[in-house]
Parts: structure tokens; sequence; C-alpha cells
């Protein structure tokens, strides 16, 4: 599992140092898939960037994929 701190880092390093605040905008269920708002503040403007926590724990910059929808036909007790 990495760590949300080691994602900004890698994703800031070729900036030079400057202010960062986080805003968690929600989670689901047991919290364990959540998404959070890293905010930049740079002279030249602000920056946010947005870090999605994965099934597998992993923080991507990318959203999860959402379950997708599917249909199954149940036999039990139709009549032949």
């Amino acid at each position: 599992m990495n760590s949300l701190r080691a994602m900004v880092e890698r994703w800031l390093a070729h900036m030079p140092p400057c202010e960062v605040s986080f805003a968690r905008f929600g989670s689901e269920g047991s919290g364990r898939r959540c998404h959070v708002r890293v905010d930049v503040h740079r002279p030249e403007g602000d920056l946010a960037i947005h870090f999605f926590r994965h099934r597998d724990g992993m923080w991507r910059v990318f959203p999860p994929t959402s379950v997708p929808v599917a249909m199954r036909v149940l036999t039990a007790g139709i009549d032949d």
C-alpha cells in the first residue's frame, strides 16, 4: 500500500517549496474508498490535485472504475 504523503511528494517533487493543504472530499462505505483534494499554493497560481483511493489501497490520480452493471436470469422454479 502506498501512502498519500508519498504520492503528493512524488507529484510535487519538481516544484519549488510551496504551501500545501489537504481537503477530504468524501468516502464510501467503511471509508476505505475515498478521495482527497490537495491544494498547492504557488506564487504563479493555486493548483489542485485530486487523489483517489482504490480498492487495493493504492492512491491514484484517476478514480476507480465503477462496478459494471450486470443482469442474470434465474431459472430455478420455472416449469418447462
